[in-house]
């Protein structure tokens, strides 16, 4: 059995002696302590001081209660405690309160375990009101919350990792692909390259034989004009203005009515119809695609939108862009060739005469009343001019360099300009009066090369020569609508 625990200390305190100093005084053990009950009359304290005490609070209670002036007299009240005995009384409850901390702290010393058990009663009842508190169970649902989020965030993490994996094994695939395929399309490129340095793929038209087709048209052409235009006019000529004359007559003489004389000139006639047939061969057979029946029509169209654009004299397309254009209508006319049946009995054989006979009919019904004689091949002839030129077009179609029909008036230039036939030049600034022919220039090669350059392959044919008004000859008149 273990042995009691020791009596536990006896207290010191303060009182207040006979000359009122503090002085040291022991108490016994707050347990044997007689409970004292609470002063109510503070009056009866006055009974335990000393009689200097009571002499001087006799003293200042006398004087205390000497009427004043302007004061009534009336019942005594209890008398108030000194200061002095306040402070002893605060003491005490002090002492007290540290004598039970103390006493209660020893005890607990003394015994670890118990101190032990009340520490963790203490922290059990602290944790229980803190797990009760409204606030922390907010708390604990938002955490509950935010982990729940979070695990659907790492599980969206997770996927989005795999389709990230996964979309990076096929860009890898498809670099890989694309790769394979720069490499086939550099040796594609490679062999076009060297089919094109050959000349192979491409429809082969030599400079010499695009002279030869064009002479043959010229010679054709003057003829015709020789043999129907020639000598003495007729009488009086009254003809309607058309969109005809608009076209191809007017131009031949650029800003003047030079042309009424070159109608009337028994010599200068034919060099005028010359220059009005290949104006019409120009607006309606070159670069037109009427060999090619109906699908002409809209072929022409389309080139006339993707063709680029010419500018002044001084101006050419981009080489490459011009390059790119024929050989794409190079390849186009192929296509058009095989496919369009050209033949007798077909539908662009039919197109084609048709066109044919209208433009024949036009041109004659024009020029008809210039002539200063007519006969059964007049007509025939007209269709055998066009029927040549739309030879000579399919022709130049077919091949990759572009040749340009050459209309150009202004000063003579000897470099790409010859006087035509019978005049003779003369010294001085001669100004062009009349393009008999044009001239032919190419742009580029049959093999897709060289679009920097351009080569004259026939001058433009020209006369300088004003015409004079012949005496005695008939008037021409053109009626306006």
């Amino acid at each position: 059995m273990p042995p009691p625990p020791p009596a536990p200390p006896r207290e010191s305190s303060l009182e207040l002696n006979e000359d009122d100093e503090l002085v040291p005084t022991e108490r016994p053990p707050l347990p044997e302590r007689r409970p004292q009950p609470y002063i109510s009359d503070l009056s009866k304290t006055t009974r335990n001081l000393t009689a200097r005490q009571n002499d001087s609070r006799s003293g200042r209670a006398a004087r205390s209660r000497s009427p004043q002036k302007g004061l009534a007299s009336g019942p005594r009240l209890a008398s108030v405690p000194e200061p002095e005995t306040i402070h002893v009384l605060q003491q005490a409850s002090i002492d007290v309160g540290s004598c039970a901390l103390d006493r209660k702290q020893n005890y607990l010393t003394q015994d670890p375990r118990k101190a032990a058990e009340h520490k963790h009663k203490d922290e059990s009842d602290d944790l229980s009101i803190i797990l009760s508190h409204p606030r922390y169970l907010q708390l604990q649902s938002d955490l509950e919350d935010a982990r729940l989020k979070c695990k659907k965030l790492d599980h969206d993490l997770f996927e989005k990792s795999a389709e990230l994996a996964k979309r990076e094994s096929e860009l890898t695939e498809r670099e890989s692909e694309l790769a394979e395929a720069r490499k086939g399309w550099r040796k594609v490129a490679g062999e076009l390259n060297k089919i094109r340095t050959k000349g192979q793929g491409f429809y082969q038209v030599t400079d010499q034989y695009l002279i030869d087709k064009t002479n043959t048209l010229r010679y054709n052409i003057r003829n015709f004009a020789i043999q129907y235009f020639e000598g003495e006019t007729k009488g009086d000529v009254q003809i309607k203005a058309t969109r005809f004359f608009e076209l191809h007559i007017q131009p031949t003489t650029p800003g003047s009515t030079a042309y009424q004389e070159f109608f009337r000139s028994p010599k200068r006639c034919p060099s005028l119809i010359q220059g009005i047939l290949w104006r019409v061969l120009y607006g309606t057979i070159f670069n037109q695609f009427e060999w090619a029946g109906r699908v002409g029509d809209h072929v022409y169209h389309l080139c006339k939108t993707l063709r680029p654009k010419e500018g002044s004299k001084d101006f050419r397309p981009d080489p490459q862009a011009e390059r790119k254009f024929q050989t794409w209508s190079a390849t186009t006319t192929g296509l058009l060739i095989d496919a369009v049946d050209l033949n007798e009995g077909g539908d662009a054989y039919e197109k084609l005469e048709k066109g044919k006979l209208l433009i024949r009919d036009t041109i004659c019904e024009e020029i008809e009343p210039f002539t200063r004689h007519i006969d059964e091949g007049f007509r025939q002839e007209v269709l055998k001019i066009l029927e040549d030129a739309i030879v000579l077009d399919k022709e130049i179609c077919k091949q990759v360099a572009r040749v340009i029909w050459v209309f150009e008036h202004g000063a003579f230039d000897p470099s790409s300009m010859i006087l035509e036939g019978g005049e003779k030049p003369q010294k001085g600034n001669r100004e062009v009066q009349l393009v008999v022919a044009p001239g032919l220039k190419k742009r580029g090669k049959s093999t897709g090369e060289d679009f920097k350059l351009e080569n004259i392959l026939l001058p433009t044919e020209v006369s300088c020569e004003p015409v004079q008004s012949p005496a005695g000859q008939g008037i021409i008149r053109w009626i306006f609508s």
